[in-house]
């Protein structure tokens, strides 16, 4: 969680704060031994603050956005560095609309998005099928194929 959200300590600082909290963690995770790249990944609010944090760190080579609230921020720092990215949303998410989700496909060719059937912002009923969608992904990205 994010300051000042559930048990978390602190206060919501619309975004700037958070952005520092994700700089904070990739710096951790990057000093530790062996460790050369970095995936991240962040949920609605944390998709966007955890997107604006990857455009400017060189360790993160890969990013997964679950329901980013493309309806209330602009994700304009996506075009900042091209990274694999995948963006997962619901056909019932009002905050990730599907239709504005493909828009930013097409604007960012290195966005790969997919689309829950069914879901809505929280995947009620569907986290299922939300992770076998990452985990596929992810073992793609593995691979080598990313």
């Amino acid at each position: 969680n994010f300051r000042g959200v559930g048990a978390s300590t602190g206060a919501h600082d619309d975004g700037e704060g958070e952005q520092d909290d994700v700089r904070a963690a990739l710096d951790v995770l990057g000093a530790e031994p062996g460790i050369r790249t970095l995936a991240l990944l962040g949920y609605s609010f944390g998709a966007w603050a955890g997107a604006l944090a990857a455009s400017r760190y060189a360790s993160v080579a890969s990013q997964v956005l679950i329901a980013p609230p493309l309806a209330h921020y602009a994700f304009d720092a996506l075009g900042a560095r091209r990274i694999p990215t995948l963006v997962l949303c619901g056909t019932r998410d009002a905050y990730c609309a599907a239709p504005d989700l493909g828009r930013l496909a097409e604007r960012f060719s290195w966005v790969e998005s997919r689309v829950i059937d069914g879901a809505d912002h929280f995947f009620h009923g569907k986290l299922y099928p939300l992770g076998e969608a990452l985990r596929e992904w992810l073992r793609d990205a593995a691979g080598g194929s990313r």
